[in-house]
């Protein structure tokens, strides 16, 4: 009855959901809670600071943060929360043991996993002309101007998937019930 993680059994008409839909959303929440509220902090603190420190400034911000380390966690969780959240419903369509609600926000968020995976390929060429060093206003302008175009599309959709993922927990039955 019991393979894999995976439970058939019904109880009193209730679908048990598997463990390992059970990790998977586990992981998937914690990964696109930290991607959200990243992309969040960048589009309603750090960004609007340009107007106060000055364009050079926040280029030289973004040369020592996000070109740096940066380079390497963003791409991490920007393509592991993805990954997690689409697992989770491969996991959901497979092993059906889900609520239809559940799996419902669970595609919802796969979905929307889907679609954030393309905005950075349109926000990440902005600020990589940074690497350059380039440091004139009119650039650099242009440069914030189509970063923070598609940072705030980034955004919605990350905010999106997470709140998403959140309610596909809202709808699951306790483990083992």
């Amino acid at each position: 009855m019991a393979a894999a993680g995976r439970i058939e059994a019904r109880r009193g008409g209730l679908k048990i959901t598997s463990t390992l839909e059970w990790s998977l959303l586990a992981a998937a929440t914690v990964f696109n809670g930290i991607l959200a509220g990243g992309s969040l902090i960048k589009s309603v603190v750090e960004l609007p600071a340009r107007r106060t420190i000055g364009l050079p400034a926040m280029a030289d911000y973004h040369r020592a943060a996000d070109l740096r380390t940066g380079f390497w966690i963003y791409p991490a969780l920007g393509l592991g929360a993805p990954i997690l959240t689409i697992a989770l419903a491969i996991a959901f369509a497979v092993y059906r043991g889900a609520p239809m609600a559940a799996a419902s926000f669970g595609y919802l968020a796969a979905a929307l996993s889907l679609a954030h995976v393309f905005a950075p390929t349109r926000a990440a060429p902005n600020l990589l002309q940074l690497r350059s060093g380039v440091s004139e206003e009119a650039v650099l302008a242009g440069v914030y101007r189509g970063f923070t175009r598609w940072q705030t599309v980034r955004a919605i959709l990350q905010l999106a998937g997470f709140v998403a993922v959140v309610l596909a927990w809202a709808f699951l039955a306790p483990l083992g019930q």
